[in-house]
């Protein structure tokens, strides 16, 4: 594993979305602040677009719940994007997949 960059599964409440880029998955943690959010609630796109790279919703915004799967550079903003998967396995397979040894 790479000392730079460091694995994170985390389960939880993600907000999902699909835009023109594709699916953008959030930490639901950025939704604390204006909304209690539970699993299965859809919310505007209003209120996340701030906090996505697409500008055109092509889907609901959802929040779901389940793992979130990224490599982070602790202390620094350098990270992946979220995926999001409901089991653990498949999570960590996929960094295991996507990244290899730096994983």
């Amino acid at each position: 594993m790479s000392e730079f960059m460091q694995r994170q599964v985390l389960f939880g409440l993600w907000v999902q979305v699909d835009t023109e880029i594709g699916t953008e998955i959030l930490d639901a943690d950025v939704m604390l602040n204006t909304h209690r959010v539970k699993e299965g609630d859809v919310i505007p796109f209003e209120d996340i677009k701030d906090y996505c790279e697409g500008k055109t919703p092509e889907s609901d915004v959802e929040i779901v719940r389940g793992y979130g799967a990224r490599l982070s550079a602790p202390g620094y903003m350098d990270c992946t994007s979220w995926t999001f998967f409901e089991e653990k396995k498949d999570a960590e397979d996929h960094l295991d997949d996507m990244y290899g040894e730096e994983a």
